[in-house]
């Protein structure tokens, strides 16, 4: 062992004098190769390294043991597989070369042949990454959660930084300085990790030189379990050679990674030998950081010492270690797809298959708690499903997503390495929530990741301890019958056709089932299974159990109409135990605020639907004529269960036996069809439901009385109230009187979508029921109810934003027919549409926004416009004006242009005095951003360019106030306020003239005069030349309301294209205005949510959000006060040189750039 490993160099390239005196340290170098004989032997003389030869001599070589190979990455593949096809180790420099898949097969390649492969990953073989190693997997800090990572430098010049260079060259380093300077970050973030691949990539900004060639990449890596990394790098940015590992107990930080040499600035480092990596930084959850020193080393010496070790094992008998090859293509595959993102413009880049798993994607509402995985093989009989015998791998566990307020669906990833044919999952009970009223549980993807085995490589099933191996389920327990029809096990169950048995004589003979019928058994496991027991009361309960049961025997023996039955009674039970349920935590709640009269109305009205249920369960089914029970009854009457015959003679004393005690039935034993099942107790009662005849005049089968509110002093509708003093929403429901006097509505299961309150909304299906309205609330809303009906009204002032928005959209299809609704008095709908206006466009959701802006629109083009309404009424839509101005100048673009759409049809209607009345007043806050100023101004120009200014024109802007204004903003410090002020007042010029205005420019300074003076002179020759003919000057105002500018315009439309984000730049044609709204409110790394009011704005405003604009006060005030407006309020880090005040440069090169630690948004990407 004492003998040295002998290496040869294939290539003299510059890193070679780095990595030599390492390979003579602890090998014996042979010589170098290159096809140049003459440069390698001038080389070898010249380092003192052996002979120089050319490449296939050294190849051809017996007494060479390992091959360093620091050829250029688009020439190293081919040598390599010469190399190994010679039977040498192979030790290659990065990145690595190639496809990954063909870079998979050149390490299979080395497996095979028992070859040692290592790249030249310096860093990973220090003492100080082995002790940081240790603490990492061995849990002292906990999980690691976050990741960020850069190596950076500036380039030398300008030369090299154009393609002078072999990483700034693609046709020499294909992916430029991503793959020479990002494979040190990637790694790095990779081993923080512990070699957990990534779920998928992005990258974030690239920057191209004129070659066409990287250099500057940034990214974003996403890790099962909530967690990410940041990385940058290229030759674009001052040297940062650095990673930091967030973890849930502490930090770990190391500023030298690459070179060793701390923040020396000895950039020589990386080109000749260094012995460095000594210390590193450590942080506790306060905050403290410590020093900690390593020993120091030379990384190169340290690669080459573990190389030989590996050798010199296999030489003694030993094989190779898989764990350096794993490293390489795990990195080489997470840095191509960062490359492929980068490609696809920012594209996010799925690499989940890196690990051998499953992948579940969990519905947003519909959520198991648990999920339970089981894998099977084949056994040597054949591959059927009956004949496997599954394992229990585990089960995992799903959030109720409660904090997401169910619009986000969970990605859960599970770790599984086992080879199989068959994967069983079982969901277990669903959370509950207001989304999920039928307790249903929803899978909307589910993937498979790992390797194809080929059939020749499958193992056979062997038949493992009886502990671990499920081999058949537990059956159900149900009531044991007096005489129970056997059901054959569906392993033992025939698969050809079953016999023809001729009619036998009474008794049947039992007989196996057909397979039409062998599913009935996992049916009633799945109804069993949906009967939440915190859902219903034990009657309740006990009730739908049995019914179910007495289903599933009706269905066994082709009594469809008894299953029907049966089906009926269970919907109304669920329903009626559902409103139990809730009324009963209303009168808890009223009890805990001692409301006790509301307590008393609302146990008097749980009295009553538990009387309904209790006679939905007594109600004896009368006795048929043979004709009738013919017409009901299944072809085949002789085999009529005796169960559903009882229940047609069913006396009142038998109804009143004891019955047996409630079927439990655990979620842990539905794994698969039980074997057999013993028909329902002859003596246990049956519930009776309504027939489709009886379904006109019955009361309760599809009746859900509206719940009321604690506190609630709504008076009921008598029963006899004419149909007329209902809403419209009411009458479409299909609203009845029920005894009590209160309207009733069915649930969304029983109500067909053309009879819906809200029918003809798109995704009706995906839509909850409403909450009832608060108590405070209710005498507002009962007038609108009058007019539209309750459920519509409910949903106005839902705490759900779909609902609100389904609501309004709703009103918008309605007000094409005001002949449905419920109101003769043409004010009195105008004053409905706008006091429900009032309520929603304040409102925070941008989609909510949106939709009151399009009823708005039906308003004034259907009412306002309309023969029946006049100019007279204008006056009804005032108070829609002040919540309407203030929306103008919002952040998000889409709520901007909605404002200003919104004021155009209202101008379009009454007239632009009065739509522009409130825009020429100053905003109620007292600091707002300019953008507010500016955007008033802009509305207001556009607005005179349509309608001019009075007396001029009769429905025109007055000249006075609105001059007075823009002279007024013109002092404001922004530019963007003083441009449009001057442009208003440019509009103006054009309809009155110079001699009109003068008077408001008297005050002027000369340097501000000549402003004014140069945009008159715009606008009149582009007034001259006519529309539609281009200014040498600029395009004059526009006509419309799309911008004063035809410039402008062009910008204005840009910005709000909806396939492209005007804070972060990311342009994505999968953008909708939908899926844009929700990149800005969940993913766009520019904005963020205020922890206090949850409002979502601009980082770089956040801390004036907080002094001047957040709702909650006092406690914003002195959030903001930890921090400056100069400074990050993620991460709290300067994100401007001290002295000066940030622009919007200095915000996206922190946010995007550099990537903020601290912010958990997902980066988009931006525009290079």
């Amino acid at each position: 062992m004492s003998e040295k490993v002998r290496v040869g160099i294939l290539s003299t390239a510059s890193i070679v004098g780095k990595v030599l005196p390492g390979l003579k340290h602890g090998m014996e170098v042979v010589g170098v190769a290159s096809r140049d004989r003459q440069k390698a032997q001038e080389f070898c003389k010249e380092h003192d390294c052996g002979e120089g030869m050319l490449y296939d001599e050294m190849l051809a070589r017996d007494d060479v043991d390992v091959l360093y190979v620091p050829l250029p990455t688009g020439l190293r593949n081919e040598k390599i597989v010469q190399a190994i096809s010679r039977g040498k180790h192979i030790y290659s420099e990065k990145p690595m070369g190639g496809t990954v898949a063909e870079l998979a097969d050149i390490i299979k390649q080395c497996e095979e042949k028992g070859l040692q492969w290592m790249d030249g990953t310096m860093w990973y073989h220090s003492i100080r990454t082995r002790e940081i190693e240790k603490k990492l997997s061995g849990g002292e800090l906990g999980q690691v959660l976050r990741v960020s990572a850069s190596f950076t430098f500036m380039a030398p010049d300008e030369a090299w930084l154009q393609g002078g260079n072999g990483r700034t060259d693609k046709s020499r380093e294909p992916m430029g300085c991503l793959g020479d300077q990002g494979w040190y970050p990637l790694s790095a973030i990779l081993w923080a990790f512990g070699w957990i691949m990534p779920e998928k990539v992005v990258c974030t900004h690239v920057t191209l030189n004129k070659v066409d060639t990287i250099v500057h990449c940034a990214g974003t890596l996403w890790f099962p379990g909530n967690r990410s990394a940041v990385f940058d790098c290229g030759c674009t940015a001052p040297h940062r050679s650095q990673y930091e590992v967030v973890c849930e107990k502490g930090t770990i930080r190391v500023d030298d990674l690459v070179g060793g040499q701390q923040r020396s600035g000895n950039f020589t480092a990386y080109e000749t030998p260094f012995v460095g990596s000594a210390e590193y930084v450590q942080g506790d959850v306060m905050g403290k950081d410590q020093v900690m020193k390593a020993e120091a080393c030379d990384h190169v010496n340290a690669l080459v010492d573990d190389l030989a070790s590996c050798i010199k094992g296999i030489k003694a008998g030993g094989k190779p270690d898989p764990d350096w090859p794993k490293r390489s293509l795990a990195v080489h595959k997470v840095m191509s797809a960062v490359f492929e993102s980068a490609q696809k413009g920012g594209a996010a880049v799925d690499i989940t298959g890196g690990y051998p798993g499953v992948q579940f994607l969990s519905h947003q509402s519909k959520i198991a708690t648990k999920i339970e995985l089981f894998t099977g093989l084949a056994s040597a009989s054949g591959a059927t499903v009956e004949a496997v015998q599954f394992k229990r791998l585990g089960y995992l566990s799903l959030d109720s997503n409660e904090r997401s307020q169910f619009q986000a669906r969970e990605l859960k990833s599970v770790y599984v390495d086992v080879v199989a044919q068959f994967l069983r999952i079982l969901f277990h009970k669903c959370h509950i929530n207001r989304y999920n009223a039928l307790n249903q549980v929803g899978l909307i993807a589910l993937s498979c990741l790992g390797e194809v085995v080929p059939p020749a490589e499958m193992p056979v099933q062997v038949v493992p301890a009886a502990s671990a191996v499920v081999s058949a389920p537990p059956k159900v327990p149900v009531p044991e019958a007096k005489q129970p029809p056997p059901v054959a096990s569906p392993v033992a169950a025939p698969q050809a056709p079953s016999p023809v048995v001729e009619p036998p004589p009474p008794p049947p003979a039992p007989t196996t089932p057909t397979p039409r019928q062998q599913p009935t058994i996992s049916k009633v496991v799945s109804d069993l299974a949906d009967l939440d027991e915190t859902k219903y009361d034990a009657k309740t309960l006990e009730r739908l159990r049995n019914l179910v049961l007495e289903k599933q025997q009706c269905v066994e023996t082709e009594d469809y109409g008894g299953a029907k039955r049966c089906k009926d009674a269970i919907l109304m039970l669920k329903q009626k135990g559902l409103q139990i349920c809730e009324l009963e935590e209303q009168k808890r709640a009223a009890v805990e605020n001692e409301e006790y009269d509301t307590a008393k109305s609302l146990k008097l009205e749980i009295d009553r639907l538990r009387g309904e249920c209790e006679r939905a369960g007594e109600e004896k089914e009368p006795m048929q004529t043979p004709q009738a029970s013919a017409q009901r009854r299944s072809p085949q009457p002789q085999q009529r269960s005796a169960p559903c015959q009882a229940a047609t003679a069913r006396t009142a004393a038998a109804a009143q036996a004891t019955p047996p005690a409630p079927v439990r039935v655990s979620l842990e034993n539905f794994e698969a069809p039980p074997m057999s099942a013993a028909a329902p107790s002859q003596g246990r009662r049956s519930y009776r439901s309504v027939t489709e005849d009886e379904a006109a005049t019955a009361s309760f089968p599809d009746e859900m009385p509206v719940t009321p509110s604690a506190g609630s002093t709504a008076k009921p509708y008598p029963s006899s109230a004419r149909a007329g003093d209902r809403g419209a929403g009411d009458r479409a429901a299909g609203f009845r009187s029920a005894a009590n006097g209160m309207r009733g509505y069915a649930s969304e299961e029983s109500i067909p979508d053309a009879k819906h309150p809200l029918g003809g909304v798109p995704n009706l299906e995906d839509l909850g029921q409403p909450d009832p309205i608060p108590t405070h609330l209710q005498a507002e809303a009962e007038p609108l109810c009058s007019v539209f009906g309750s459920y519509i009204i409910q949903c106005v002032y839902s705490k759900s934003w779909s609902l609100r928005d389904a609501a309004l959209q709703k009103l918008a299809l309605q007000i094409a027919h005001p002949e449905n609704l419920n109101v003769q008095d043409a004010d009195r709908l105008l004053s409905a549409y706008v006091a429900i206006l009032v309520r929603t466009i304040p409102d925070k959701n941008v989609q909510v926004f949106h939709s009151s802006s399009l009823l708005l629109k039906a308003v004034c083009n259907d009412l306002i416009s309309g023969a029946s309404f006049g100019r007279a009424r204008q006056a009804s839509l005032e108070p829609l004006l002040v919540p309407l101005a203030e929306r103008l100048g919002d952040g998000n673009a889409r709520v901007e242009k909605t404002a200003r759409d919104a004021h155009w049809d209202i101008a379009r209607s009454v007239g632009a005095a009065f739509s522009a009345q409130h825009l020429l007043r100053a905003p109620k806050k007292k600091t707002v951003p300019p953008r507010v100023f500016s955007s008033r101004l802009q509305l207001l120009a556009a607005l005179v360019s349509e309608f001019g200014v009075q007396p001029k024109s009769h429905d025109g802007i007055a000249l006075e106030p609105a001059a007075q204004l823009a002279m007024e903003w013109f002092s404001n410090p922004a530019a963007e306020v003083r441009e449009s002020a001057v442009k208003l007042m440019a509009a103006c010029y054009i309809h009155v003239g110079l001699s009109r205005i003068e008077m408001y420019l008297a005050n002027l300074r000369q340097a501000q005069r000549e402003v004014f003076d140069a945009e008159f002179q715009r606008v009149s020759h582009a007034k001259a030349l006519g529309p539609g003919q281009p200014s040498a000057q600029g395009a004059g105002l526009a006509e419309g309301h799309q911008s004063v500018d035809a410039s402008e315009a062009e910008d204005s439309d840009e910005s709000l294209d909806e396939f492209f984000c005007q804070f972060c730049g990311r342009e994505d044609p999968n953008f909708t205005l939908a899926a844009l709204d929700i990149h800005y409110w969940r993913e766009c790394p520019m904005l963020s949510a205020c922890k206090l009011c949850e409002q979502v704005i601009e980082i770089s405003r956040m801390h004036w959000h907080l002094m001047e604009e957040c709702e909650v006060g006092e406690a914003a005030v002195a959030e903001a006060r930890r921090f400056s407006a100069d400074r990050c309020p993620l991460c709290f880090c300067r994100v401007c040189p001290a002295g000066t005040s940030p622009d919007e440069r200095d915000w996206q090169e922190h946010l995007l750039v550099m990537g903020c630690h601290s912010n958990p948004r997902v980066r988009s990407s931006a525009v290079s």
